[in-house]
């Protein structure tokens, strides 16, 4: 009981030093030596909402799903339920306890912004301008991930897309394996899809003669892979896998394939990864031609300058949250 109430003392003082990220430290120290005790599973939440307030992305502002631990997709009782969790978990400290009525305010304004959002109808992530024929686009679909990919023909309105699907040639001994690169072909059937669906740009190589499009991870990119791959698989095997998220680190070679580095979350963050190290050494793996299969999807990604004032390695990467896999591997 002594060391809880000293960790407790220590937090507060942090708290009121503003230095988030030392208090969240102090945080795990302690849940590790005594073994979570549940006033110390509050104050995580705590310093998790006051730490995400100063955290601010390009153009966007404070994170507010983030701020929710929520999606971006995420349904307005969604929203309501996380909001009443994470507002039990602080109103337990007391109304006298650093930072509380801090972290409370910020917890229902990010529940009317994020409210707002989810009801307003014409607010997507891309608009038309967004958009040019023949462009080649990830997009989400049944799997919650974007692993399918489009070919844009044309804005049927200002929120949808008539586009036509790209759908896997695959080798003989491929065909009942999940296929998200390799080379496809647009469908004769074209459908509207609505902008909010639509999450990033493909690069590919194109041979237009025979209008067959060659996806292939790029170097820089953010890819998720599947930990236990074999060519084996079947679609069904992807509802209990596991992943890695990797940085593409090299173009492909026809005879080595592709070099990823493995990416770990972190500490503390639930959206930055930075790059897996061994004694200094960066931390890479070979991707053959005969694996490029268990590339699982690509996951947008970008930099948050000013992270290192929060604690926050300079050049981890946000990634995009609504295609981070659900069970992942690292660290």
């Amino acid at each position: 009981m002594e060391a809880l109430e000293a960790t407790m003392e220590a937090v507060k003082e942090k708290i009121l030093r503003e230095d988030y990220i030392g208090a969240t430290y102090a945080v795990m120290d302690a849940q590790n030596a005594l073994l979570n005790h549940p006033d110390l599973s509050h104050v995580a939440v705590l310093c998790d909402v006051l730490r995400a307030k100063d955290i601010a992305l390009p153009g966007c502002g404070i994170d507010w799903s983030w701020l929710l631990r929520l999606l971006p997709s995420a349904s307005p009782s969604d929203v309501e339920s996380q909001h009443r969790l994470l507002s039990s978990e602080i109103s337990d400290l007391g109304p006298s306890f650093p930072g509380a009525a801090t972290a409370l305010a910020l917890l229902d304004e990010a529940r009317s912004a994020l409210l707002d959002q989810v009801t307003e109808t014409a607010r997507p992530r891309w608009t038309a301008e967004d958009f040019v024929p023949d462009e080649i686009w990830a997009v989400f679909g049944a799997s919650r991930f974007p692993r399918h990919h489009v070919k844009v023909k044309w804005m049927v309105s200002e929120s949808e897309v008539l586009v036509s699907l790209l759908e896997p040639q695959p080798e003989q001994d491929e065909e009942n394996l999940p296929s998200v690169c390799g080379v496809f072909k647009p469908s004769d059937d074209v459908m509207c899809v609505d902008i909010a669906r639509f999450s990033h740009r493909m690069n590919c190589d194109r041979n237009e003669l025979e209008s067959l499009y060659r996806i292939r991870p790029n170097k820089g990119e953010i890819w998720a892979i599947y930990a236990g791959w074999n060519r084996n698989w079947r679609w069904t095997d992807q509802a209990n896998c596991e992943y890695w998220v990797v940085e593409i680190v090299s173009e492909f070679g026809e005879e080595r394939g592709i070099v990823v580095s493995r990416l770990v979350r972190v500490d503390g963050c639930e959206t930055f990864f930075k790059r897996e190290m061994h004694d200094g050494f960066q931390m890479v793996m070979y991707v053959c031609e005969a694996e490029i299969l268990r590339f699982s999807h690509r996951i947008p990604a970008f930099t948050v300058p000013g992270i290192e004032r929060h604690g926050i390695l300079k050049g981890s990467l946000h990634l995009c949250p609504d295609a981070l896999p659900p069970k992942p591997t690292w660290a």
